[in-house]
């Protein structure tokens, strides 16, 4: 069979031209079932622990409490950003682009970022502003084999509590939000971005800068919520909160 002899030759070639780094002069394939070097076993077996037993999930009516709970859970693992997600937004012709944010809030009213509106996910944001724009997030925690998935619809947050928020940052951050176009071309290369930076570090205040116009925070309002949750034998354990007019529902979901 033609088929069959090609990737017996594909594999032949590369067993013969990958090293294994582990033993000299020997060959590895990269389907073959040598054992796993010892930084790979001592991962996989730090992840076994994690992964939890299949057995059944005391069902949470609010999906709010059980994201409360795995978030406060994920900054106490070593985690250096619990907060950071994938968000994934959409452009004018349907073409999807994703990137990842810290989410610098949540609550019951949804989740919330901070960006320049000029940026490529601010454009994809603002495209419908009055109504929102469709946009999805994404936490990933590997340390608990847990991730978090919420689809919804974003729309700016108020000017105050945009304002409130950008009070915080530090002065560096802020004449770097506005020395970066964010998203544009540097035909100048990364100079051009620091000559900017060093003009506007001497022309804005010491303190108090203003928040920028072009400068804001997104809530993304959940329509679905998604816990996911690492399982022995790869029956990972779905669980996924719909809302409705009468609130929440939660259905489970195979793996």
């Amino acid at each position: 069979m033609p088929g069959k002899l090609l990737w017996e030759n594909r594999m032949e070639g590369a067993q013969k031209q990958r090293p294994d780094a582990s033993r000299p002069g020997r060959t590895q394939s990269r389907c073959g079932s040598e054992p796993a070097a010892p930084a790979a076993r001592e991962y996989t077996a730090r992840r076994a622990l994690r992964v939890r037993s299949n057995g059944a999930v005391e069902p949470i009516p609010d999906p709010f409490d059980l994201f409360e709970e795995w978030y406060e859970e994920a900054h106490h693992v070593g985690l250096p950003e619990p907060s950071a997600a994938s968000l994934a937004t959409v452009n004018e012709k349907g073409h999807p682009s994703v990137r990842v944010v810290l989410v610098r809030g949540h609550d019951v009213h949804g989740f919330v970022f901070y960006t320049n509106l000029r940026s490529r996910k601010g454009r994809d944001l603002l495209r419908n502003a009055s109504a929102g724009a469709p946009a999805s997030l994404c936490f990933y925690w590997p340390p608990l084999a847990r991730q978090v998935r919420v689809t919804g619809m974003a729309t700016l947050v108020p000017d105050a509590e945009a304002d409130a928020y950008w009070a915080t940052r530090p002065r560096g951050s802020q004449v770097a939000a506005y020395a970066s176009r964010q998203s544009e071309r540097l035909p100048g290369g990364r100079e051009e971005l620091a000559t900017r930076f060093r003009a506007l570090d001497k022309s804005l205040p010491e303190t108090s800068v203003p928040r920028p116009e072009f400068w804001s925070g997104f809530r993304i309002a959940p329509d679905e919520i998604e816990f996911w949750e690492g399982r022995e034998n790869r029956l990972h354990q779905r669980l996924l909160y719909t809302r409705g007019d009468g609130g929440w529902t939660m259905e489970i979901l195979a793996p």
